[in-house]
């Protein structure tokens, strides 16, 4: 099945964590949680970057159900990309995977888990990044959830094997 996933969706999960974590930290007092990077408009495009790339890492590690993943959106190889890679523009970046699933599978659910995983990947990318061990191993326990539920509902995809008699 064909699962795409919508890089608007997972900035909107992402953007909701880190603005609950942010209200937490800023109630108890706590230093650190400085999402800013994910609630500023003009920080997009890195977002975007981000998103990408943990896509790409959590769709392989599906390697025995995965048929075919998206190409993540048309990305040129520039060695100075400029403010433009900052301020990208928030249209929305289709990622697509597909995945041979079970027919008793729940569709929605599988993309929604997706999603999810993805978003808090890239939270937890970030949150070790700035050396918050706890908050990234926390993040990092709900992507492996998340995977968890989608690895028992993918099948594993049967390799083409030639039959002896064929030359």
């Amino acid at each position: 099945m064909l699962f795409r996933l919508s890089s608007s969706v997972i900035y909107d999960t992402i953007r909701a964590h880190a603005a609950m974590r942010a209200a937490d930290a800023q109630k108890e007092g706590v230093p650190g949680a400085d999402l800013d990077i994910f609630l500023s408009p003009e920080r997009t495009g890195l977002v975007a970057i981000l998103i990408k790339n943990s896509f790409a890492r959590l769709v392989g590690r599906l390697p025995k159900g995965l048929v075919t993943a998206s190409s993540i959106g048309d990305e040129q190889a520039d060695s100075d990309p400029g403010e433009e890679a900052m301020t990208a523009s928030e249209e929305d970046v289709e990622l697509t995977a597909e995945l041979a699933i079970g027919s008793e599978t729940n569709a929605a659910a599988m993309r929604r888990s997706l999603e999810q995983a993805v978003a808090m990947d890239v939270l937890a990318g970030y949150a070790a990044l700035r050396g918050e061990a706890t908050a990234a191993a926390e993040y990092r326990a709900l992507v492996d959830v998340d995977m968890a539920a989608i690895e028992a509902d993918v099948t594993p995809v049967r390799p083409f094997l030639r039959p002896r008699w064929v030359c």
